[in-house]
């Protein structure tokens, strides 16, 4: 998890992770991403996986143990693969 910095106009200041910077992104070059595979450092957290739950992943592949039992619960239901590495 690697969290972003943003500066708006009128100076407030907000941090995103680096997970929904990389989904934006995809988004904003017209990348399709239903059905897709996300690689991430560490196990999403709550929000961030239902930014992928709405944006169609179907696998999400992360570094270290699984931190997130909620999601591993809604995973299931969902048919969403839950992948921890190392």
């Amino acid at each position: 998890f690697m969290p972003y910095l943003l500066m708006q106009k009128n100076g407030y200041v907000a941090t995103v992770n680096s997970e929904t910077v990389a989904l934006g992104s995809a988004i904003r070059s017209n990348i399709p991403l239903a059905g897709a595979t996300m690689y991430s450092t560490s196990c999403p957290n709550w929000m961030t996986f239902k930014l992928l739950v709405v944006l169609g992943i179907k696998r999400i592949v992360f570094y270290g143990p699984v931190t997130n039992l909620r999601m591993t619960h809604y995973a299931q239901e969902l048919g969403i693969q839950i992948i921890p590495v190392g």
